[in-house]
């Protein structure tokens, strides 16, 4: 009985009680060996497997950004919606471009809609004066590629406008509306007049960015002119203008109504 009070440390030593831990036995050993591997293996799974599946679900919208006279733009940033509904906070923006203008961005492998923009102070937003942007979001649809390449053209097309805008005896006002496919007018779109009726490159005459109301204003000098309206700036190479107008010096103003295209 003395030892036994000894070894358990209740009596007869001075090296306090000691905890028994229970023995575990050879079957729970041996079950233990078993389960190792496959929890193993479905860890591994559950933190490789998202992965994966991510690689596949995404592709990354790489380009870059730049001005009307081809020149790399700082500072701006791309703003990508999941829907045509644009006029809303977006869903994925871009880190601003550095000097060389250049943009990345990872997104959800469907169709997308894309604006590049030069904000004109940190406020989101409605467009404000002195923002440049690249008009109507483009359309996107990724292929099987895991990287898909487009560049955008902004600019500060108010500053534009009144660049080209005359006031002088020679040049006559040319106002109207910008009509949608409806009939009804359309907003965030200009007016352009060019030589050619096709266009390639950037007119040679363009109004502001139009309003709810749709009304345009351009300053022609005389001569013949193909006008045509666009939501996207510069138009698409190859556009057609729709009418044709021919000024003549002393002439009063003109208004013509423009529908877009198809």
């Amino acid at each position: 009985m003395s030892s036994e009070l000894t070894h358990c440390g209740c009596a007869g030593s001075n090296q306090g009680p000691r905890q028994l831990r229970p023995s575990l036995g050879p079957a729970f050993r041996a079950l233990r060996k078993r389960l190792a591997f496959p929890v193993l293996l479905l860890l591994l799974t559950c933190f490789s497997l998202p992965a994966s599946v991510s690689a596949l679900d995404t592709f990354v919208l790489s380009g870059r950004i730049m001005n009307i006279d081809g020149q790399p733009v700082s500072g701006a940033e791309l703003f990508v919606y999941d829907s045509p509904v644009t006029r809303r906070p977006a869903d994925f923006i871009s880190a601003r471009t550095g000097q060389d203008g250049r943009f990345s961005l990872t997104l959800p492998r469907k169709k997308v809609w894309a604006v590049a923009r030069v904000r004109g102070s940190d406020k989101f937003g409605p467009l404000l004066p002195g923002d440049r942007h690249s008009g109507e979001a483009l359309i996107l649809e990724p292929d099987d590629s895991a990287e898909l390449r487009q560049d955008f053209t902004v600019v500060n097309i108010w500053e534009a406008a009144r660049q080209k805008q005359k006031t002088s005896a020679e040049y006559q006002r040319v106002t109207g509306r910008v009509l949608d496919r409806q009939g009804k007018p359309a907003d965030n779109a200009y007016v352009f007049a060019h030589p050619q009726k096709t266009v390639r490159g950037i007119p040679g005459h363009i109004s502001a960015w139009t309003d709810e109301s749709g009304i345009y204003t351009l300053y022609l000098p005389p001569g013949r002119h193909y006008l045509g309206a666009s939501t996207v700036f510069p138009p698409p190479q190859g556009s057609s203008a729709s009418r044709e107008l021919v000024v003549e010096p002393g002439k009063n103003a003109v208004a013509i109504d423009i529908k877009l295209p198809l």
